[in-house]
């Protein structure tokens, strides 16, 4: 019988997949609270840009803008999905457990607690200072839940293999 080794069970393509698919999810999220507060539909992308173009990103929606934005969030999500995918496998606890859900809604969280006090303040405070403290934890714990189930689905059993191994 085959054992499943942790490269096996979380590989990093779907860390990265999972990852962009949660930043997506999230993207989504913030957009929806901004336009239904008022403050704009790309505002959430937009104050992302800012790190790029500098305050100019918020005067007027631009394509180059949102498509730095965008790609900004993207790419953050699927290092911090492979961020995730690395903790699972450093604490094996983590990845086996049936709460691997809640684990990646708690790393959501923690992501959340070091963007908004710590890397944000320093990087784009405009952001940091535009972002509703609630809806930014919530969209993080969306993005930890959707890129742990990605985690989760790599590490679901095999049935066909289990099927041959059984009948062999």
């Amino acid at each position: 019988m085959k054992s499943r080794s942790l490269a096996n069970v979380f590989p990093l393509g779907r860390a990265i997949v999972g990852g962009v698919i949660g930043a997506v999810i999230m993207a989504m999220w913030a957009m929806m609270v901004a336009a239904v507060s008022g403050v704009g539909l790309w505002a959430p992308v937009q104050l992302i840009a800012v790190v790029w173009y500098g305050p100019a990103a918020m005067m007027h929606v631009q394509a180059g803008v949102v498509f730095a934005g965008l790609m900004t969030h993207m790419m953050m999500g699927a290092m911090l999905g492979t961020g995730l995918a690395v903790l699972f496998r450093v604490v094996p606890q983590m990845a086996a457990s049936g709460a691997r859900l809640l684990w990646g809604v708690g790393y959501g969280l923690i992501v959340w607690l070091v963007s908004q006090f710590v890397a944000l303040p320093l990087v784009d405070p405009m952001m940091a200072s535009h972002m509703a403290p609630w809806a930014f934890a919530l969209g993080h714990m969306m993005f930890g839940l959707v890129a742990a189930a990605f985690l989760a689905r790599a590490a679901a059993p095999n049935v066909a293999h289990t099927t041959r191994t059984l009948a062999s």
